[in-house]
């Protein structure tokens, strides 16, 4: 994309257009659906049978078809208004083209909705990692079609191939769900099954979602103001930092979320050391990360990004921006992870109202930050989101019930400060000298130098953390060992 496309100012209108998308898919809350869902799925497959869920799966499937074709003739109605609202300061014509993609693109919303759904129901059939490559093959078959379609269809190559994620995403779904015994069934009602008990949860979770589509909205605004090409490198940054989460913490927090509900289900007691222990793990994944995006990110964003229309004061952007959103990913993490628990607890609602008001003061802080003080505004604006956002999810556990006042694992984090600060130091020490090298000046020899020092950087680290019997640490090899046993005697 970025050899094609840079940051151009038509890259920056589909940009918009897709990320209008991505907003009304957020309100319309088919993924906060999935998460309300699935205690009620859990719950009554043990009591019911797996058949009988399989039907309540069906059910919702059907109903949020039917609730968003009245949505899109909306939409298609008001593409005009919504593309002058998500980036003001385009162009005229510019808003002609954004308005045009969004309309093309406003159907995906029905596939992105119920692949939310079924993504949901194969995390709770413990089908772990089979969506996530899915999604994978998905994005391969993107970036194929734009490469091969980029210079005969121009900007609008980007809207074909984001229409081919979708399909193979959705159909790739389904056919997982058809191998673990589901059958769709065209009903909108299923005796014993009250949808609306599930619906009326989301009543909460639609004004939060209300006031946080506002923050990005109000986000995307006031960045459409800057120069030509930030709107564009703040959107690249988005696209990483989204792949990173998608492998550093959802993994984790898909996995504990379906334990989490289910072990709440049967009654499972000593859910605070759950919670605990996941959050352990979850600083230590990011930490990790955290190491190699320090040392590497200059080099591989060079590598990955910089051409004839993409040049080097914005890919420094992007690697400077890049640095800021993984290191607010420690405090992300921790938010999704207390949000779902919250959930499942059942205080939905104040959590979520709670969240509200934080959306608005934090959209109110967006606009006037980036206005003023631009890029150092946008990252005061996310640190400042960041921050909020996880204090409101243990404030809300912690009033609820007290159990959950203290119960971070300050020791396991404390224990990770020198092997991350080793691996940062060894990664950069090498970066230095091989700066000096010419062959590193190149594309490849950028690739090259991201992979020697992010390899280097992530030994070192691992290696203090053995050498100091860091918990994660010790764990990690210890199932290695298993796993290399294990290996050895089947081949004996």
């Amino acid at each position: 994309m970025a050899r094609y496309f840079g940051t151009t100012r038509g890259l920056e209108v589909f940009f918009a257009a897709s990320t209008i998308v991505m907003l009304i898919n957020n309100l319309a809350q088919s993924n906060q659906l999935a998460e309300v869902f699935l205690p009620v799925y859990h719950q009554q497959e043990i009591s019911k049978g797996k058949d009988y869920a399989f039907g309540m799966v069906s059910v919702v499937i059907n109903q949020v078809l039917l609730a968003f074709i009245p949505l899109l003739l909306l939409i298609g109605i008001l593409s005009g208004l919504l593309i002058k609202l998500i980036v003001p300061g385009f162009g005229s014509s510019d808003h002609l083209l954004g308005s045009l993609m969004f309309r093309v693109l406003g159907p995906l919303l029905l596939l992105f909705s119920v692949s939310s759904v079924m993504q949901c129901i194969l995390n709770a059939e413990r089908q772990f990692g089979k969506p996530e490559f899915i999604t994978s093959l998905a994005y391969l078959a993107k970036i194929l079609a734009i490469s091969f379609l980029a210079k005969p269809l121009g900007v609008w190559s980007l809207v074909l191939a984001m229409w081919l994620w979708g399909v193979i995403r959705a159909l790739g779904f389904f056919m997982l769900l058809f191998r673990i015994g589901y059958r769709y069934r065209l009903i909108l009602r299923l005796e014993g099954f009250r949808p609306m008990k599930v619906y009326s949860q989301l009543i909460a979770t639609f004004v939060s979602q209300t006031s946080f589509q506002f923050y990005n909205a109000v986000m995307n605004a006031a960045l459409s103001y800057l120069p030509q090409g930030v709107y564009g490198a703040f959107k690249y940054v988005q696209q990483f930092y989204e792949g990173i989460t998608n492998v550093a913490v959802l993994p984790i927090d898909k996995v504990f979320f379906t334990a989490f509900s289910s072990a709440f289900a049967r009654g499972v007691k000593r859910i605070r050391d759950m919670v605990s222990n996941v959050l352990g793990y979850i600083f230590a994944i990011v930490a990790f990360f955290n190491v190699g995006i320090l040392v590497a990110s200059k080099p591989l964003i060079t590598a990955l990004l910089k051409s004839e229309k993409f040049p080097q004061s914005h890919v420094d952007l992007v690697a400077m921006l890049l640095i800021v959103f993984s290191l607010l990913m420690f405090l992300e993490g921790n938010y999704t992870l207390l949000r779902r628990v919250a959930v499942t607890l059942g205080y939905a609602r104040p959590l979520f109202f709670s969240l509200s008001l934080a959306y608005i003061i934090n959209a109110i802080f967006t606009w006037f930050s980036i206005r003023f003080w631009n890029i150092n505004g946008l990252i005061a604006s996310r640190s400042f989101f960041a921050i909020s956002a996880l204090a409101i999810s243990a404030l809300v556990l912690g009033i609820r019930r007290r159990e959950f006042l203290v119960f971070y694992p300050l020791g396991r984090v404390t224990h990770w400060l020198l092997p991350v600060a080793a691996g940062i130091l060894a990664g950069l020490g090498l970066n230095t000298f091989l700066m000096q090298v010419p062959f590193f000046s190149n594309r490849f020899g950028n690739l090259v130098q991201t992979t020697v020092i992010g390899s280097v950087a992530w030994f070192v680290a691992l290696l203090v953390g053995w050498l100091t019997q860091v918990y994660e640490v010790k764990m990690a090899w210890s199932k290695f060992r298993q796993v290399l046993f294990n290996t050895r005697q089947g081949r004996s």
